[in-house]
C-alpha cells in the first residue's frame, strides 16, 4: 500500500448508508419471518413477546422456556442474545411500514 492510499479519507455518508441497508434488510428478513417486537405483552423490549408469538405461545410460556434454557446452557450466552435481538428485532409498526427503496450502492 502507497502512504497515500493509507490516509485516504473515510466516507462517513457512504458508511452510514452502508450500515442503513444492513439493518434495514436483517429488519426485513426478521418481520417476513414473523419475528417482530409486539407492543403488547411486553415487559422489557418485547423480544420474548415476539418469539412467543411467532411460535405460537403465549408470552410467559416463552419466557419460562427460556429461562430454563439459562439453566441448562452453560455460560450467559441466552443473555448475551437479547440485547442482539432486541435490536435486530423490527416492532410491528416498523415492520407493517413500507420498505424504503433500495439506496443504490456507491460506486468505487
Amino acid at each position: 500500500m502507497t502512504e497515500n492510499e493509507s490516509k485516504r479519507p473515510i466516507d462517513m455518508n457512504a458508511v452510514r448508508e452502508t450500515v442503513a441497508r444492513g439493518v434495514d434488510a436483517v429488519h426485513g428478513t426478521m418481520a417476513r419471518n414473523g419475528l417482530t417486537r409486539p407492543n403488547d405483552g411486553r415487559l422489557v423490549g418485547g423480544v420474548f413477546s415476539g418469539i412467543g408469538r411467532r411460535f405460537g405461545l403465549d408470552p410467559w410460556t416463552s419466557r419460562v422456556a427460556i429461562g430454563a434454557a439459562l439453566l441448562v446452557i452453560p455460560g450467559t450466552q441466552v443473555l448475551a442474545a437479547y440485547p442482539l435481538l432486541w435490536a435486530m428485532m423490527p416492532t410491528e409498526e416498523k415492520a407493517t411500514e413500507p420498505a424504503p427503496d433500495p439506496v443504490p450502492a456507491p460506486a468505487a
